[in-house]
């Protein structure tokens, strides 16, 4: 090596949401939950993610039981913690048109 100190950067942190949807279990349709697949430009340490997501519905609809304490939602990682997968708290559909909004 020509010397002991070398200058590199790297991509600024970003997530992508790749997917985001509204799961209804097929064997009983009452029961349905947000699903959403994130992929990540650098890996994540378990928990640190979770700390930063919010699920809130635009309108104010309330679409999680009164029992089911925040965040409302569960994490999972797939290859090298660069993929986060979210699974909801199962959800009850709005009286009214209302929208998701993943942050």
């Amino acid at each position: 090596m020509e010397r002991l100190a070398y200058e590199t950067r790297t991509p600024p942190f970003a997530i992508t949401v790749k997917e985001l949807e509204i799961y209804q279990d097929p064997t009983n349709p009452t029961r349905r939950e947000i699903s959403s697949t994130l992929e990540l430009t650098h890996a994540v340490d378990p928990g640190e993610l979770e700390r930063h997501v919010q699920l809130k519905m635009v309108g104010g609809s309330n679409i999680f039981p009164p029992n089911d304490p925040a965040p409302h939602f569960t994490t999972s990682y797939g290859l090298h913690r660069r993929i986060a997968y979210i699974h909801s708290s199962q959800i009850v559909l709005p009286e009214h048109d209302d929208f998701l909004n993943l942050r």
